[in-house]
């Protein structure tokens, strides 16, 4: 047998071509035995040598069939294969050490980002975007957790409440987006800068 890749189907060699033609013909000639025979005693003493013919086939057939089928190498690895095996190669032979901090409260600023960008700068809704949005971070799981989120359309911000007290903010700084503050802090480490563009005006443009 072959391996077509292209096709990813299995082609029959010669051998197992000429066995099924065989067969085909000696269970053509038994049907038109059957249909002139007048009783199943009658048939079966007058084919014996073909049924024990056909069986001695079937138990061959069966067997050059497994033979061929365990001489193919493998399937060509798919895609998503290929990239994992092309991705393990350059893994780095280190210790995983998981972010200091607590994680439940890093999926509370991360919540408290995804929030904020959707309201203030996609303009969904606070709701529809705390049920559907962004769960690369906050897992469905782990924002079931929180104690309570708080919109603040003011100040435009977010705040996220962990069970233990601790609140994570996110606030929008124009040009910069949406920011997560330190935890503990209600301001930045960095002053948030304007950015003046230098595009034509879109109106102007045809």
């Amino acid at each position: 047998m072959q391996f077509n890749f292209k096709s990813n189907r299995i082609e029959s060699g010669p051998k197992l071509i000429y066995f099924n033609s065989l067969v085909s013909f000696i269970f053509l000639k038994l049907t038109l035995n059957v249909m002139l025979s007048f009783s199943p005693q009658v048939f079966i003493k007058n084919n014996a040598q073909l049924l024990l013919l056909i069986f001695a086939l079937t138990i061959f057939g069966c067997s050059q069939k497994k033979s061929e089928e365990s001489t193919i190498v493998g399937l060509e690895p798919t895609l998503e294969e290929k990239m994992q095996t092309r991705a393990d190669s350059f893994e780095i032979d280190t210790p995983y050490e998981p972010v200091p901090g607590d994680p439940l409260s890093h999926h509370a600023s991360g919540f408290a980002k995804i929030l904020c960008s959707a309201v203030f700068i996609t303009g969904l809704d606070f709701d529809f975007a705390a049920e559907n949005i962004g769960y690369f971070s906050a897992p469905y799981e782990e924002r079931a957790k929180f104690s309570k989120r708080e919109l603040d359309t003011e100040n435009k911000s977010v705040h996220v409440t962990l069970p233990n007290g601790v609140v994570r903010t996110a606030k929008y700084y124009g040009d910069q987006g949406c920011i997560c503050l330190p935890e503990g802090k209600d301001e930045l480490f960095f002053e948030p800068k304007k950015i003046v563009s230098t595009l034509p005006d879109p109106s102007t443009q045809q």
